[in-house]
Formats: structure tokens, C-alpha cells, sequence
């Protein structure tokens, strides 16, 4: 089992990446490979630290809180705890009775609308990418990427977008390590659109796919 880190505050740096999701009915999914690219594509992103709770607080399965529904499989609920290192202070999230989620467990997140973007930072002494997953109810799979916490050399980060709108996420750890949860944010289909810098972006990688598919049909013809 890998153990957690202590407490330190916060963000860090990073790109974005388009990809192809796993799921063979899935639309289109740009994943961010930090929580600072995630940031500054949707600034006005909702935002759950847990900051504003009281340590130990027990979330039970299916209570909602501040718009979202908690499910922790297995053993435990989860509990809001400053026993671990959070991107923000003093608190994130955890599940009882160790105050950290214990792999095989995972964590499901309920939102009352759909939503089109998803991001978390997970507290870890995983270092490799892929160490954590994130799956939506429609089968959307993305998985983590290697963000430090500053001053740290441990975290990691699980962020992306869809054009395929959904209602959960569950937040598992194929790769068998422990961890805690700290700053969810996520955006309400049809309220909040990405910066015009990363819409760019996106359009130059569309369009450069679609210059190479052209490229490839003339050739085979």
C-alpha cells in the first residue's frame, strides 16, 4: 500500500491534449494534463474544495451537499478531513475509517444537471501516468496525469471536457494506490464556454486532423 503526503498548499502547470475516448459511443474529449490548463479554459468553472466544512465531517452514500451526490463504493463513506495533503486548505476528501480511499473502493460523483467538463486533483504517491481513472455514466474514460502539488513531488491530476454531456464521474485507482480528493470542479452544460485561447487551440488541432485525413484520401486514391 502507498501512503499519502502531508499537508501543502496548491496548483501547477501543464497542456492539454485531444484525444480518443475509450467509449465507442463517445463524442468528442480534450483532456488536460494539469490542473492549470483545466483553469484557465474554464475560469468560471464550479468549484468544491471542501474547505468550507468541518474536519471529520461523514458524507453517507447518496447525501448531496452543495449540488452534489456522493457515493463511495465498498467499505466506508467519505469524510472531509485535513489529515492529508490538499490542493487547497485545510481540507479534502476522504472515506472512513482510514480518512483516505483504500483501492479496490472508488468514488462517484453526482451532479443534479449535465455537465461538460470535469476536473480533480488527487493527492497520491502514485508517480505514473494512468495511476487513477476517471469514468462518466456514459462511459467516458480518461485517465490521470502526473501534476505535482507545489513544493511537493507527489499528485496528480484528472481533467477534461466533452462534447458529450453527462451526469457522474467515478474516480477509481487501477494502479492500487491509496488517495484523497481535493478541489472538484466541473461546468454546467450550456453555461460557461472555454476561453477563446483554448477554443483556438482546439481548432488547430481539428483542423490539422482533418488537413492529415484529407491528405491520407488522396493518396489512397
Amino acid at each position: 500500500m502507498a501512503w499519502l503526503g502531508r499537508r501543502l498548499p496548491a496548483a501547477v502547470i501543464g497542456s492539454w491534449l485531444l484525444v480518443a475516448s475509450a467509449s465507442a459511443a463517445s463524442g468528442a474529449t480534450v483532456t488536460f494534463n494539469s490542473r492549470a490548463s483545466f483553469d484557465a479554459a474554464f475560469p468560471g468553472a464550479a468549484i468544491e474544495n471542501w474547505d468550507a466544512y468541518s474536519d471529520g465531517l461523514i458524507i453517507p452514500d447518496g447525501s448531496t451537499l452543495n449540488g452534489i451526490t456522493y457515493n463511495a463504493s465498498g467499505v466506508g463513506d467519505a469524510i472531509v478531513t485535513n489529515a492529508f495533503l490538499p490542493s487547497t486548505l485545510p481540507n479534502g476528501l476522504g472515506s472512513t475509517p482510514s480518512e483516505f480511499f483504500t483501492p479496490p473502493q472508488t468514488m462517484t460523483f453526482g451532479f443534479a444537471g449535465p455537465i461538460f467538463a470535469f476536473g480533480i486533483d488527487i493527492n497520491t504517491s502514485a508517480t505514473a501516468i494512468g495511476a487513477y481513472q476517471a469514468v462518466t455514466n456514459l462511459g467516458e474514460l480518461v485517465l490521470s496525469a502526473f501534476d505535482p502539488f507545489p513544493g511537493a513531488t507527489t499528485g496528480q491530476f484528472v481533467g477534461f471536457s466533452t462534447t458529450l454531456p453527462f451526469t457522474s464521474v467515478t474516480i477509481s485507482a487501477p494502479g492500487g494506490f491509496t488517495f484523497t480528493l481535493d478541489t472538484l470542479r466541473f461546468v454546467v452544460a450550456g453555461e460557461v464556454v472555454p476561453e477563446p485561447a483554448s477554443l483556438l487551440l482546439l481548432g488547430t488541432g481539428l483542423a490539422a486532423f482533418a488537413a492529415f485525413v484529407r491528405t491520407r484520401s488522396r493518396r489512397s486514391s
